[in-house]
């Protein structure tokens, strides 16, 4: 959780506004307990906004009502959307020339 963590909070120095990162910091933090980094990614979302006149949206606010509300245990995680294997197997393949195993199959498709 500590990567996870350093993550979102390094995305966020990179862009204040960015909704999603405050959402997953507010996850990360809940899952493991932390009720004050959950009060402080909350407080930090709420001063952004205000000071960029923007809204949340309807997510967020309802992920706040739910970590306000709520045991640790029922917020939703999100499961990871990249396949970290994959693209650990690339780039051990563009140093050695080697192929790598193609991904599985997640699902997910371009439109």
């Amino acid at each position: 959780m500590d990567a996870a963590r350093h993550a979102a909070l390094r995305g966020l120095d990179i862009d204040e506004t960015w909704e999603v990162l405050y959402r997953d910091w507010m996850r990360i933090e809940w899952a493991t307990g932390n009720t004050t980094g959950v009060r402080k990614a909350i407080a930090r979302l709420q001063r952004v906004s205000r000071t960029y006149g923007i809204s949340l949206e309807p997510l967020t606010e309802r992920m706040i009502d739910l970590v306000l509300s709520e045991s640790p245990l029922q917020v939703p995680v999100r499961q990871p959307t990249c396949n970290v294997d994959y693209f650990q197997s690339e780039r051990v393949k563009s140093s050695t020339g080697v192929a790598s195993p193609r991904p599985p199959d997640t699902g997910w498709r371009e439109s």
